[in-house]
């Protein structure tokens, strides 16, 4: 591990998250099996430390990984403009991917909005 002196101010990406979502990694529990996971969708939490209080009470032993909902995303398609929610992982990492960040979105339809 190298450290160096950073301006993190430069950095900073601010997200007020209010939703989180948690994913639990089961392992393989067989010569060709995969990777399972299940997921959870955390609202009105008091911040990052209590879901992560929470999901080391569920994980049972599991990898978990913790997302924050990210600012929605505007996107163009053929047909039409659609809204989509992000979501930045904050903690954790997925076993099936353990290089880089990983930025997920999510399509809502109007009916969602």
């Amino acid at each position: 591990m190298k450290v160096t002196p950073s301006d993190l101010l430069a950095l900073e990406v601010r997200i007020s998250a209010k939703t989180y979502f948690v994913r639990f990694w089961d392992a393989p529990s067989g010569k060709n099996a995969g990777f399972r996971s299940e997921s959870a969708c955390l609202t009105e939490s008091k911040g990052i430390h209590e879901v992560l209080e929470w999901a080391k009470e569920k994980c049972n032993g599991r990898e978990f990984e913790v997302f924050a909902e990210g600012p929605a995303l505007v996107t163009q398609s053929p047909d039409g403009m659609h809204m989509q929610k992000s979501a930045v992982r904050i903690y954790g990492e997925n076993p099936t991917d353990r290089e880089g960040i990983e930025i997920h979105s999510v399509r809502v339809s109007k009916s969602e909005q």
